[in-house]
């Protein structure tokens, strides 16, 4: 299936969730600092794994970073 992620489009096999497409963008899903929205609505980190993706999805993935 084919979806936006931060604006770039992505290929993934079909049942993937939310917690896959972190693992394949390298963000680890316990990573602290990590919020994702999916068309426009924030997803709650214990619905990641659950929340199945949908051809079409624009997803953004924000991830905190320090420093200054």
């Amino acid at each position: 299936m084919k979806l936006t992620l931060n604006g770039a489009d992505r290929e993934l096999p079909a049942g993937a969730t939310l917690t896959d497409l972190l693992l394949l963008a390298g963000l680890p899903p316990d990573r602290a600092g990590v919020a994702v929205a999916r068309n426009g609505e924030v997803v709650r980190r214990a619905d990641w794994p659950a929340t199945l993706l949908n051809e079409g999805d624009r997803i953004e993935l924000v991830s905190a970073t320090q420093g200054g």
